[in-house]
């Protein structure tokens, strides 16, 4: 989750490029780690996709 935060706060600084970086590492980890369906992985995906 700590990913997710810190891109989330990159893309309120409109730093976009850094945030999506950091939303594509949290999604690999997540794809790794939980089931796709888990609602913090739509999270991201979510996030990825603004």
């Amino acid at each position: 989750m700590t990913l997710n935060n810190l891109a989330n706060l990159y893309q309120a600084q409109r730093k976009y490029d850094q945030a999506e970086q950091l939303y594509k590492r949290a999604l690999q980890i997540g794809e790794q780690a939980l089931v796709p369906a888990q609602s913090s992985l739509a999270t991201t995906l979510n996030k990825l996709a603004s």
